[in-house]
């Protein structure tokens, strides 16, 4: 008799835990739902519009028209070094031609006096000119382009700024976005919360107690779990002040109880004996 009544008992503590573990269970899905759809509440703030577009728009217009003369004078420049390159080529080859050739050259006047090596030593001088004036035409481009990657540079150096103002401004909008959107979260969950407290207070031993205790489990699941994806960043002092607020007071209740167990305990063997 005594073994069917604890099989009772466990069946019974078994299904009251089990009912009120499904009431938790369903009371968390719906309540994510309705914290999800709070957002809808509140239009979360768009970047595009901290941008000063008209300032954006001119710089970047500024930025592609300086791109292409870049652009320009770079496909200049690449040109010029190819033909500045072949120049070069062609003199060190003429110039190679002709010291063999003057070496193997017997005169008896000088070098310099005979008409034909003057003809190439002018040849080749004009070789070397038309290298040096390529060199010129580079260096020129060269210096172009360097001041218009200067001017761009300027320009994105501008850019810069006006997205650190449009970032910073962005920022101020999204922390006040998120604060108004935490206490709206948060008055929806901190009276659950306390009604949550209230039932495992005053209905803890009452007949229906499982769907009470499952309300609790509830009320403590949405505050110090299901809140949290939504905190700020100063949101964990509010949940942990909370939880050392609770656990004062639950505390403070759970010893008064055990004590007044205690003394009903010491009081009934004192009758007893």
């Amino acid at each position: 008799m005594d073994f069917n009544s604890k099989k009772i008992e466990r069946t019974s503590r078994f299904v009251n835990y089990f009912v009120s573990g499904i009431l938790c269970l369903f009371l968390i899905l719906l309540s994510s739902n309705i914290l999800d759809d709070i957002d809808r509440l509140t239009l979360r703030p768009d970047y595009a519009i901290f941008e000063n577009t008209e300032e954006f728009a001119n710089i970047r217009k500024q930025m592609a028209a300086i791109n292409l003369q870049r652009d320009s004078l770079v496909n200049q420049r690449d040109n010029i070094a190819k033909a500045m390159e072949a120049a070069r080529q062609n003199y060190s080859n003429q110039k190679e031609s002709f010291d063999n050739w003057i070496r193997t050259r017997e005169t008896i006047e000088s070098p310099s006096k005979d008409k034909e090596v003057v003809d190439r030593a002018k040849k080749l001088d004009a070789l070397f000119k038309v290298e040096q004036d390529w060199r010129t035409e580079y260096n020129r481009l060269e210096e172009g382009i360097a001041v218009w990657q200067k001017q761009e540079q300027q320009l994105s150096n501008a850019l810069a700024v006006e997205q650190e103002k449009a970032s910073k401004a962005y920022e101020r909008a999204i922390d006040a976005y998120t604060l108004k959107v935490f206490l709206i979260r948060l008055l929806f969950v901190l009276p659950v919360l306390v009604l949550g407290i209230f039932f495992f207070i005053r209905y803890r031993a009452h007949k229906y107690w499982p769907l009470f205790f499952g309300f609790t489990l509830f009320s403590v699941y949405a505050f110090f779990f299901g809140l949290v994806p939504y905190l700020p960043s100063y949101g964990g002092y509010v949940r942990y002040s909370v939880g050392i607020l609770l656990s004062l007071f639950l505390g403070y209740h759970a010893i008064n109880t055990i004590r007044k167990f205690l003394e009903q305990r010491k009081a009934e063997l004192q009758q007893s004996t």
